[in-house]
C-alpha cells in the first residue's frame, strides 16, 4: 500500500502492486512517498570519502524523518562524540510542505557546507527559511554556483522539482507553498 516512485524512471505507482524483472541490470529501486534520500557525488573505484556536496531528494507525499550521520570514517573517535548527527524531517499539510533540519550534534564537522534539497512537489509558488522568503534563481546550475541560500524550479525524471539550497548542519525550517502536492 501507499505511493511509490521508481528511482530510475520516475514512474509513480499507487496502492498494492507487484514488480517482476528479468536480470540484475533491471533491479527495481523504489522510493516511498515521504522518503528522504541523500546522494553524494560519484567517487572513484576503491575509495570511500565523506562528500563535500550532498543532494537530498525529498518525496513529499507523506510525513517522515531521517538521521544524517557522518564521522571521519577512519578512527574510533565517534565513541568519544566525534561524529555529526542531524535529523531531517518532512511534513505535508494541504498546499504546504515543511522540511526541517534539526540542530547538529557531535563534535565532528564535515567538509559539507550546503545541502541542495530536491523536493519533489509540483508548482511551488514560494519558499521560505525560518519565516523569511528565499530568493529565486534562474536555474539549478545558478543555484549550485551561488554563495548562500536560494531556490529554483526544474524538471527531472520524477516531474517537477523544487531545488532549495541551505546551509548544512544548522537548524532550519523550510516551507514550500504549493498549488498542489503529489500524493
Amino acid at each position: 500500500p501507499g505511493d511509490w516512485f521508481n528511482f530510475f524512471t520516475g514512474e509513480h505507482v499507487s496502492g498494492g502492486w507487484r514488480v517482476e524483472y528479468g536480470d540484475l541490470s533491471a533491479i527495481p529501486v523504489f522510493a516511498r512517498a515521504g522518503a528522504i534520500v541523500q546522494l553524494g557525488p560519484k567517487i572513484g573505484w576503491g575509495g570511500l570519502a565523506n562528500p563535500d556536496e550532498l543532494t537530498i531528494h525529498v518525496f513529499a507525499g507523506a510525513d517522515n524523518r531521517f538521521a544524517l550521520y557522518e564521522d571521519d570514517g577512519e578512527t574510533y573517535a565517534y565513541e568519544q562524540g566525534t561524529y555529526f548527527l542531524q535529523t531531517l524531517s518532512v511534513q505535508r499539510e494541504q498546499g504546504v510542505v515543511n522540511f526541517k533540519t534539526g540542530a547538529a550534534t557531535g563534535a565532528f564537522r564535515p567538509a559539507l557546507k550546503d545541502y541542495v534539497l530536491a523536493i519533489h512537489v509540483p508548482s511551488s509558488v514560494a519558499v521560505s527559511v525560518d519565516g523569511k522568503p528565499l530568493a529565486r534563481v534562474a536555474s539549478i546550475e545558478t543555484l549550485r554556483a551561488a554563495q548562500g541560500e536560494g531556490w529554483t524550479q526544474a524538471h527531472d525524471r520524477f516531474g517537477e522539482v523544487t531545488y532549495v539550497k541551505i546551509e548544512a548542519g544548522k537548524a532550519k525550517n523550510i516551507q514550500l507553498g504549493t498549488q498542489a502536492v503529489q500524493p
